[in-house]
Parts: structure tokens; sequence; C-alpha cells
């Protein structure tokens, strides 16, 4: 059977049809001959929100094609996205020609004269598929969405010149935001802005005398003002001309007079306004204007200012020796922000290698120390880096950005990296006397233990007299229940008469855990859950209402929300006064400057409580900028505690241990962290270290894939070349051992016998579950390899026939009314429905998503698959299942392809041998894990034909 393929106008149908001509719903295919390859593609997309099943068809939007990874295109058989340019060109007498139409065209060359080889003409066109004989493309959503703003504009000519101006605003608009749309020059020589809100700022023009000012985004202030004094009426229009081009600023108002338009003429008609009549507007704006046309600010006192938003470059301390590193800062919804360091000329002629690679193969992405880089931010990252690595000692400023990157103004707030500007609590609290308040209404059977009672207790006695504190961190070991912890908080905190909203802010994959673990512990709450993410959000967010919008984010509840809704929506959400603020896995806030830390630094609470398992990750500095969403100005600002704190740790004769009980101290009783070892004595066993590792010799094949590969790298050592190419046969290494044909197609056509029977690991893996199969338990299998994942599932359903559920962190989803609707899972419902099974079952996770609070509890056996070279990250993925709530004994193994006969030590031998050593590092609570990972110099020292 194929799958067949519909493409409309805004969507990408795939279905199966029996013979009869009735529709096979998705449940069914794997009973009916479906490729399993593609088969598990559509699941996963299913599982991630990518795609919706509607009437037994498989949907993907327009807006999702552009989030399919570029191989599963070719598997499933659906055309790549468009990739070459679309040129917009007006026919007729300018833009005032009543009769001008818009065409476009799909060139591969396109010059500034608009010449250019056609690839497809219009009536290629169906849906979003652009289709002739020798090739097809999808439109992405901004191109679809510009062709159809252009035949908007075709089929208005019986619209006055200003409403087609308006059309003509939103084209350019559109074209903006595209890479590849370019408009011809009539088109780009005059800017139409047609705002739709209008800010009012306030102007102290003598004693007692005010005057209110309007001003628009996109437009020269300056300007603007000398032009809309001119006249004591408004105008309808204004224009400037600007950087060779002119402006053209609509001033819109409907019939009934309820436009921008009506707002200005206020503004005219009362030129000054005394100190109370300004009072008076900022209480009460709605009593004088149309607040659903004004841009009105209401922000705490850590905002400066709005502004726009320039992405930033970090040069950082190393944790290994006294210099400045290259660092990018990438920040997404999936992963939040992250530092990827560029720590040598190795590692940046590496990147440099793959930068040269993607643009001759015109790739748009590279993927550099596991993390996806755009290309087209890469060239910048390589000149800033090579300055760096040249004068380490001094670090290199970013150079002036892009200001066309986001144009959207955002909340600019005082930093504390370069100086102090925001402190609200300094004083370092010591030896407090926690008392714990009790609330009545825990549910039935359900009891803090002795350790969530004691952070309770100090949550409750920080955030009251005599202390005040504006913040803590709650950064106990994974799996001890600091859920529970902060809910109950609250809980104590709107019984004590407390009616302000609370919120919590965690990646998208936990919302549904707060909600559903607010109703487990607590079933007659008096709190209401209010879900603030995704379509929900325009329930409680009113574009331009600033009142409405206070007011449906004050009323008393628990506010769930994301990171990425926070970033989108910080401007609303900074004028509510917060009672309490928790960041779930706030490692999200980590590093300064990027819009997520400040929108978070933004908010306005009375409390703010910061949770992670991973206070320090990369550097201290991971711990200052978390303490200083806290409690501003504790750890002084980023500068000083660099100097005070993280220098020293590159010093040789510097006491470890002294120097981490200064910094304790400095932070004093802000901070908690217990580890599972100290307070957990009720949690079952879990398997010791020494009978975690399970060998398998490798089959000949996989063998002879491996000396071939270790052979290319002595070559590449005795040339003399750079360690980037040692670095890639390591990798490549590293996939060997899990499958020797993971980088070649073949495994798609292979019967599963040789399959299994090519890779040792993949043959020890499927013995220890048989095993685990006997006793009727669950198991986790960890792998980050996404192709190695894939090929697990297949193995899994032909072996044990069990449609297994991979869960990694390419787009993390919860459950919506969309969802439900259809019968789609989101993360945590597959979890759950893994979790509810009885008996055995398998679960395929990548151990970075599942680092992300996912509590797996109904497994007591993970079998790490590919090993991470971080050993604390490792455990972190082991401790889904090793936390609260687990009652059976946890085995953890690491399955091994070793050399037959043992005759040298492979990578997993090698691999295993140094994570082991960098374990012995992770005991100490403030050191920086990225210190314990495993570094190429210590693979390139350890690897050997002779080993």
């Amino acid at each position: 059977m194929e799958i067949i393929k519909s493409y409309k106008e805004d969507c990408v149908e795939l279905y199966y049809e029996k013979n009869s001509g009735k529709i096979v719903s998705f449940s069914n295919w794997i009973d009916n001959n479906i490729d399993p390859i593609a088969f598990n593609i559509i699941n996963d997309l299913l599982i991630n929100g990518i795609a919706e099943e509607i009437d037994d068809k498989i949907v993907i939007k327009n807006a999702d094609v552009s989030l399919i990874e570029e191989e599963d295109f070719a598997i499933l058989e659906i055309p790549k996205l468009y990739p070459y340019e679309i040129y917009i060109t007006l026919k007729g007498a300018g833009l005032k020609d009543k009769n001008g139409v818009l065409e476009y065209s799909f060139q591969d060359k396109t010059n500034k004269n608009g010449t250019g080889n056609i690839v497809f003409k219009n009536s290629d066109r169906k849906g979003i598929l652009l289709e002739k004989s020798s090739c097809s493309y999808i439109l992405d959503i901004i191109n679809l969405n510009m062709i159809h703003a252009i035949e908007e504009f075709n089929t208005a000519l019986d619209l006055p010149e200003k409403e087609r101006l308006k059309l003509i605003a939103k084209i350019q608009l559109i074209a903006s935001k595209s890479k590849n749309v370019f408009l011809s020059r009539i088109l780009s020589e005059t800017i139409i802005l047609n705002p739709a809100t209008c800010k009012l700022n306030v102007q102290e023009i003598g004693e007692n005398k005010y005057r209110i000012i309007p001003e628009f985004e996109e437009v020269n202030q300056a300007v603007f003002d000398k032009k809309f004094n001119l006249l004591n009426r408004v105008k309808p229009e204004y224009s400037y001309s600007e950087d060779g081009k002119k402006i053209r600023v609509l001033i819109d108002d409907s019939e009934e007079g309820e436009g921008i338009k009506t707002e200005l003429e206020k503004v005219k008609k009362q030129r000054t306004y005394s100190k109370e009549e300004i009072s008076e507007m900022v209480e009460t704006p709605s009593k004088f204007w149309n607040t659903d046309l004004l841009d009105l600010d209401d922000f705490g006192k850590r905002v400066a200012e709005l502004g726009i938003y320039k992405p930033k470059f970090y040069p950082f301390i190393s944790p290994y020796k006294s210099e400045w590193i290259p660092g990018i800062a990438i920040e997404d919804v999936v992963n939040g922000t992250r530092l990827v360091s560029i720590e040598d000329n190795d590692q940046l002629e590496s990147l440099k290698q793959l930068f040269e690679t993607a643009k001759a193969k015109k790739e748009s992405e590279i993927v550099f120390k596991d993390e996806v880089l755009d290309i087209e931010k890469i060239q910048p990252i390589i000149d800033i880096a090579e300055k760096q690595l040249k004068q380490p000692k001094i670090p290199v400023v970013s150079p002036k950005e892009d200001q066309n990157k986001e144009v959207k103004k955002v909340l600019i707030i005082k930093e504390n990296t370069e100086i102090e500007e925001y402190v609200e609590n300094i004083e370092v609290i010591k030896d407090a006397d926690y008392h714990l308040s009790e609330i009545s209404n825990l549910s039935k059977g359900i009891q803090l233990k002795k350790h969530q009672k004691e952070g309770v207790a100090w949550l409750q006695t920080l955030s009251k007299e005599p202390y005040n504190l504006p913040g803590v961190l709650l950064a106990d070991d994974m799996g001890l229940g600091k859920t529970i912890q902060v809910l109950y908080f609250m809980e104590w905190y709107f019984q004590n008469g407390n009616t302000k909203p609370n919120l919590v802010i965690a990646p998208v994959s936990l919302l549904e855990n707060w909600e559903q673990e607010h109703k487990k512990f607590f079933s007659e709450s008096d709190i209401e859950i209010k879900l603030l993410w995704g379509s929900n959000v325009r329930n409680y967010v009113h574009v331009n209402d600033k009142e409405l919008t206070i007011k449906s984010l004050s009323t008393p509840g628990l506010y769930l929300t994301t990171y990425e809704t926070l970033r989108r929506h910080q401007i609303p959400f900074a004028m509510v006064n917060w009672g309490i603020v928790a960041l779930d896995e706030a490692q999200r806030v980590k590093t300064p400057g990027t819009l997520v830390t400040n929108a978070a630094k933004a908010l306005k609470a009375h409390f703010k409580i910061a949770m992670t398992g991973t206070p320090v990750e990369n550097s201290l500095v991971d711990l200052w900028c978390i303490m200083d969403f806290c409690n501003p100005g504790l750890l002084l600002d980023a500068r000083s505690f660099t100097k005070e704190y993280v220098k020293p740790l590159n010093d040789a004769n510097t006491d470890f241990e002294t120097h981490s009980k200064n910094l304790r101290g400095k932070i004093g009783e802000a901070f908690m962290r217990r580890m599972k070892v100290d307070v957990a004595k009720d949690l079952p066993k879990i398997t010791p270290i020494e009978n975690r590792a399970h060998a398998q010799q490798m089959p000949l094949e996989q063998y002879k894939a491996y000396i071939n590969e270790l052979q290319n790298i002595e070559e590449i050592k005795k040339s003399g070349n750079s360690g980037a190419a040692i670095l890639q046969g390591i990798l490549n290494l590293k996939s060997i051992s899990d499958h020797p044909l993971l980088k070649t197609d073949d495994l798609a056509t292979l019967e599963i016998e040789e399959v299994v029977g090519s890779s040792a690991k993949l043959m020890k893996t499927i013995s220890l579950i048989n095993e685990i199969k006997e006793h009727n338990e669950k198991v986790i299998v960890f792998t980050d390899n996404k192709k190695m994942q894939r090929v697990l599932r297949r193995v899994f359903l032909e072996i044990y026939n069990i449609n297994v559920t991979i869960i990694n962190g390419d787009t993390p989803s919860s459950s919506n009314a969309v969802s439900l609707k259809n019968g789609k899972l989101s993360r945590q419902q597959e979890v759950d429905k893994f979790q509810n099974q009885i008996g055995f079952n398998v679960i395929v996770m990548s151990p970075i998503a599942a680092g992300f609070g996912l509590n797996i509890t109904g497994a007591n056996h993970v079998i790490h698959y590919t090993r991470h070279w971080n050993p604390a990250k490792e455990n972190q993925a082991t401790d889904r299942a090793y936390r609260i709530g687990q009652t059976k004994p946890v085995h953890v193994y690491y399955p091994m392809a070793i050399a037959p006969n043992e005759e040298l030590k492979t990578f997993d031998i090698i691999l295993n041998k140094l994570l082991e050593n960098k374990s012995q590092l992770a005991s100490n609570t403030l050191f920086p894990s990225q210190q314990i990972e495993i570094k190429n110099d210590e693979f390139l020292d350890a690897f050997s034909i002779k080993n």
C-alpha cells in the first residue's frame, strides 16, 4: 500500500485507502503492510504535535511542515520546502493606479532588475504545492501568506486608494519576514506604515504643566513630531524621506470615528495637562482614551524601557583555564537557553569545515557540538571567535547587530551585568528559625516527607516578616519532590488571605504534570488552575487592551505557562502584580541578557522561586544569573561575581572546598539543596556501578567497520591534520559502536534478524529486554541518536509487537483543545500511558529530553544504549525512574560493544572508564557540570589502534 498525499491550500493530507475506497484510520495502518519506517515517522509527528488525525487523515498544517526533518521528506515522499526566490512587481502606473495589479514569479537567480530563471509559473501552484514534471516543492507559511495577500490586493480594484495602500503595507510586512521574497523597486522604495496602536508619552514642559506626545513603532519620532505639530488638525497621512526611501504613515480611522486618528485629535484638542490630570489618566486611562488603540505601560522598577532587542554574543571565562573563550547564546522553545563554547582553534576549525561543507551542499543548518545552528549566523560567529582566541585575556565585544532581526519592542531591564543597577534585598540570612504552618486540604493518603516539610517551612519563613526575601533558589536533587513543596506553599499563601495570582513557568512538556500534581495533592483546593499556553493565551492576553489584560491575569488562581509564552507575551506578563512566581527547570534563565531571561527578571512578584536540580551547568555564572532572578544584587553584578568567584577556579592554588563554602556563605539561606543520598532513605536500591556494564563481542561486520575507522584516525594523526578530523573519526566510532549501518541506507531494507545480528550493542540490549520481559516489568532505553531511536522502535515492533513511543526534544507539546478533540496524546500523556499499562513495556527517550522533569517511576529498568559525554546529564536521565514514588529496585545497564577476544579497548570501554572517573567529581553541589564533561583531548589520548 502507498500513502496517498493531497495538497490543500493550507495543509498536506496523508492517508490510506482500502480497495473499497474506505480510508483506513492510522491505528490500523500497521495491520495493512505499511512501511514501518514511514509509520514510525508519522507516529512521531503525531506525538510531537506536528501532525493531527482528522477524519482518519493525517493532516500537517502548512505552518508545521517546516518542522519535519529533512530526511523524512524523502521517506514520506513529500516535496521539500521551496528553496528559491519569489519576485513581486507592480504592473500599472504606480501605487496610485487603482487598476494596478501585483504579479509574482518563482525564480532561482533573481537580480536587482527582477530577471532570473523562472522555476515555476503561477499555474504550477496547487494549494501549497508547486509542481511540474521535473520537480516539485512545498511553500512555507510565510510565502503562502504572501501569495494570499497578493491575491487579496488584486481582487480589491474597487477599494479606495488608502485601503489598497493598507494591503501594500501588509505585503511589505510579510516580505520583511521572509528570506526569499523580493519586491520590485517601486514596491520597496516607498514604505507604507499602517500602525494599529499608538503609544502616548508624557513630557514635562513647565511647572505643573505637561503635554502628551504620540509615538508609533518603526516611525522616525523626531521627524514625525515636527510634522504632527505643524497643524492643529490631524492629517490622514504623514510622509517623510529616510535612507533614500519614502515613508508614508497612514493615520487610520473608521467611519464611526474609532481609529488612531480620533485619539490623536484628542491630543490636539487639549495641548497641556496638569499633574493631577496626568495621574488620573494613568489610573483610569479608559476614561480618556480608547485603550484598544493605545500601548500603555505599567511595569516594575527593574524595567528600564521598551526597546529593540539585540541578540548578544557572550565571551565568558573558561572553567578550565584563565582566559575568555567565545560563546554562542542559543535560545529556543525546546531546550531553552544554552551557551555553546568554541574552546580552542581545533573546535573553531571544525566549525569552519562544517560551515564550508554546508555552503557547498546548499544546506541551511549545521550541527556543531550537538546544537543546530542557522548557516546564515555562522560567519559572524567565526569572525568573532577568531578574534577572541587570538586575545584570550580580553573579552571581544560583538559588532553592531543587524537591527532588522527583530523590530518588535521588548522589555529592556537593568541587567546587573556590568554594574549593579538593580538591587532588591542583599541581606544574607543565616540560622533562620523555620516553622511549618500546616494546611488541612492535602488529599487523603498524601503526606509530606520530612525533607519536604522542611522545604515548605523554609519557603514560608523567608517569604514573610521579619525576613521578607524577594525570592529563593530551591535546588533539591531531582526526584525529591520540588513540585509538591511549591504547590503546598502556594496553597498556604492563598489560604492566608493573599489573593494575588500565582504563576508557574515551565517547559511545555511539564505543564500537564503541574496540573495533574495539583489535582492529586489538593483534590479539594479552592485555587483555580488556569492554563496560559497555546490558544488559551487569547482568553487572558487581549491585544492592545492593557486594562482588560491586567484584569484577566489578576484574578486569583494558579496560572501555568511556558517560557516561550512568557517570551512572546512578556509585556502583559510584566504588567501584572503576581503573588508567587515559580520557575521550573530554572536553568532556562541561566544566560544573562537573553530574551527569556530578561522577561523572567522583569516580572513583578511578592516572592520568586527558582527550581532546578542543576543550578550550575556551564559555569558559576549560571548560578549568578538564576540568583539574580530570585534576589537581585545578592551576588553583586556579573562582572564582579566573575572576578571574585569564577576566576579563582582557574588558579591551581585555590582551595575549592573553602572557595565553595565562601560562596554558599554569600548566598546564605536563600539557597537550599538536598541530595537523594542524604534525605531519601526510603528509596529502593539502585544497582551498584560495578554491576552495570554489559559487554558483547562485535560481530565480524561491525568489527571490520570499527577497525577501518580506527585506521583512518591513525592515518589522520600521522598526517598532522587538525583535531577536527580526528574528532569526526571518534564520532564515527561512536556511531559504529551503536550500529555499523547507521550511516548507510541499508537498515531499512534488511530483515530484522540482520538488523539485530549486525550490532553487538543491539544484541545485548535485546537479551537484556528479554530478561526484563520475563519479569513482566518496564524499561526505558536512552539514546540521543534519532536514527537509532527509529531502529529501536522498528526492532521492538517486530520482536515484541509493541508500538514503542519515542520521546525526544524536537517539539515538546502539551494537550490542548485541538489535540484532545482529535485523540492525540501529549508527551506527558504518552508517559502516563506507558506508566499505566500493566506489565512489560518499553519506551525510547533522548537523555536530554528526559532531563525536563518527567516522572517515569513505572519503569524500574534503565538501559543507556548511547552514553552521554557528561555523567551528570546521564544521571539526570536515570533519575526519571530513580525518584520518590519508585517502589522497586532500579537496575541500570550500559550495553557495550567490545572487540573479539578483547584484543583492544573499544570506544565503549574507554568511554565507560572515563565516565566513571568523571563521576567522582559530580558530588560537589556547586561544581560546574560542564567541567566534568569528557573533553576531546582525553579521547584523543585514549585511542590508538594498539590500545
